[in-house]
């Protein structure tokens, strides 16, 4: 066989293992694109919650309820947890648009109410109460632990 022949034979051989090679790159591809399509989203499932209340103050306001899965949308606005009150305070000055943020939390929770709140003053007792046990100040509780022993 003349070395013409030769070559012409293993370009040949070369060529229909690249023909090969180019269809299964092809499946893999065609594969690839399909899966994706099919490919859950990568944007963060959507947590849904139980009952959420907005209390709205005048400066801030105050969401209690079922929010301990969403306890990091109230951090973005840096809402504080107040034990206390057993819910998240946020500052309005930290809202943009409040109405974007009931919103949002409407899709988040299974019910969503809002009320107004009013803030109500405790009458601190003052230091200069004129006897022990009056109305205005402290009282003092005797018990048999209060008097001196023998």
């Amino acid at each position: 066989m003349s070395s013409a022949k030769k070559i012409l034979t293993k370009l040949e051989s070369i060529s229909s293992k690249l023909d090969e090679v180019l269809n299964r790159l092809d499946k893999l591809e065609k594969k690839t694109i399909n899966s994706k399509k099919n490919a859950p989203s990568s944007s963060p499932p959507t947590v849904k919650v139980g009952k959420v209340l907005i209390t709205e103050y005048d400066k801030y306001i105050l969401v209690t309820g079922d929010t301990f899965d969403i306890r990091n949308d109230f951090k973005v606005y840096r809402g504080k947890w107040d034990a206390e009150s057993k819910g998240w305070k946020i500052m309005t000055s930290n809202i943009e648009n409040y109405e974007d943020f009931k919103n949002d939390l409407q899709q988040k929770c299974s019910a969503l109410k809002t009320t107004k709140g009013k803030l109500v003053k405790l009458k601190k007792p003052t230091s200069d109460s004129s006897s022990p046990g009056s109305d205005e100040g402290e009282c003092m509780i005797m018990d048999s632990s209060d008097s001196e022993s023998e």
